[in-house]
């Protein structure tokens, strides 16, 4: 049987860190909006954004880490690993200073890790939920209801489909961006 403390102690834990799992969110989001809106700008200011972004993508996995660690170690183990090589290997990338590269490094390397981090997270808040009886409402890091419902007017103007796609794809989901830049994979924009 648990300690009512001990169970206190870890849902204040895991409340914090999904605070700062939405704030690397919401970090992250922000400069995807700055790098599609200064898209015209040299390289130089474009891989810098490109690099700052991975970095704090890596930091959100950790902390994603962290909050599956109070749940399920073996799995935590498993995401640090992939975490660790995934870092690794963007070290790897920024030595060749192509921004090409990168952008290939996204969509190979850090698309693949967020997703199954994003996966991870969710089934510990799911189950985190569940055992306490909370329900499923949404989880402190989610966008909100999928696009073209009342937040996506409320927030935007209009719906989803009302939106015009550019040629400009996503660097995490290979999607086409809106005209405001973000994507509907929920990894750009959003927050």
């Amino acid at each position: 049987m648990s300690n009512p403390l001990e169970t206190l102690e870890q849902n204040k834990n895991a409340a914090l860190i999904e605070l700062r799992i939405s704030r690397y969110k919401k970090q992250i989001d922000d400069l995807l909006v700055l790098h599609y809106s200064e898209s015209q700008k040299d390289q130089d200011s474009l891989w810098s954004l490109r690099v700052s972004q991975a970095q704090l993508a890596l930091r959100c996995c950790t902390e994603i880490v962290k909050y599956v660690s109070e749940e399920s170690p073996a799995a935590a183990n498993e995401l640090e690993m992939r975490v660790h090589d995934v870092s690794t290997s963007l070290l790897d990338a920024a030595l060749l200073s192509d921004l090409q590269a990168l952008e290939d490094w996204y969509k190979k390397q850090l698309a693949p890790l967020l997703n199954k981090a994003e996966q991870l997270a969710h089934l510990v808040a799911t189950t985190r939920r569940k055992a306490l009886g909370d329900g499923e409402g949404p989880f402190a890091w989610n966008v909100g209801e999928p696009p073209g419902g009342e937040e996506h007017i409320r927030r935007f103007g209009k719906t989803a489909q009302e939106f015009k796609y550019l040629d400009k794809t996503c660097p995490v989901c290979g999607g086409n961006l809106d005209e405001m830049g973000w994507c509907g994979c929920g990894t750009i924009g959003g927050g």
